[in-house]
């Protein structure tokens, strides 16, 4: 799976700058939240989902936000999970997201930013992520391409899990994006959850307040990571006037 896939005309099939155009009336829904895994595993270097934080201009919208827990490591039943993140730039820069495994880089593909949030699935023709390892992903906005040292960087970690029967069986018989999101949030299933979020980009509101419910639970042990997950709500609501 090692391997460099070139984005061509700067998109890539899975990759997506979400439009998150929305009228300004928005009916309330009620949403349980994110709650984190009963027994998360620690990351394996905490503190280190950032390593340069910021973006390339000093007008943008916040800073390069990878959409995940900090705190503890999010967990996925997928093998072949959805990632995303938010992008502080207006001007589309180069950007790499790129997949480790015990320090090894697995996999690496180039685009273009898009403002906002974006994300990536790991390709079907790719070979999946195991059950039971747990995997670092980062995302790299190249500000100067003659000067790697002004990269933006972020990095979280994701936990590939068994889905239980229990669950399945939960799953059935639900057929709205909300329902499937609520359900996994529930379950400690982060990315699950938000990648079902993402499903429906006409409609943030359920991405909005996954992000709002991790940002509390992350509150409580990192604040400044709670801090930002909310700026980042906040920018996207702002920016789109939601």
């Amino acid at each position: 799976m090692d391997g460099f896939k070139q984005a061509r005309n700067g998109l890539y099939p899975g990759i997506v700058g979400l439009s998150l155009s929305l009228s300004l009336m928005i009916a309330p829904l009620a949403w349980a939240g994110y709650r984190p895994p009963s027994r998360p595993s620690a990351p394996k270097q905490p503190g280190s989902n950032i390593s340069r934080s910021g973006s390339c201009s000093s007008n943008s919208l916040g800073e390069l936000t990878a959409l995940a827990p900090l705190s503890h490591v999010g967990q996925t039943t997928s093998t072949h999970p959805t990632f995303a993140w938010f992008v502080p730039d207006q001007t589309s820069h180069p950007l790499e997201f790129r997949l480790f495994h015990n320090q090894q880089r697995l996999y690496r593909t180039e685009m273009q930013s898009q403002p906002g949030m974006m994300q990536f699935t790991l390709p079907q023709t790719e070979k999946g992520l195991m059950v039971g390892q747990d995997y670092r992903w980062q995302v790299v906005l190249v500000c100067n391409p003659n000067s790697p040292s002004s990269n933006i960087v972020t990095t979280a970690e994701v936990e590939v899990v068994q889905a239980n029967s229990e669950l399945q069986r939960q799953l059935a018989p639900l057929h709205t994006l909300q329902q499937r999101a609520d359900l996994f949030a529930n379950n400690g299933l982060w990315f699950d959850a938000f990648a079902e979020a993402l499903k429906e980009p006409s409609n943030p509101a359920i991405a909005l307040n996954l992000l709002d419910s991790l940002a509390l639970v992350e509150a409580q042990h990192n604040q400044a990571w709670g801090d930002r997950l909310q700026q980042v709500r906040t920018s996207i609501r702002s920016s789109k006037g939601v």
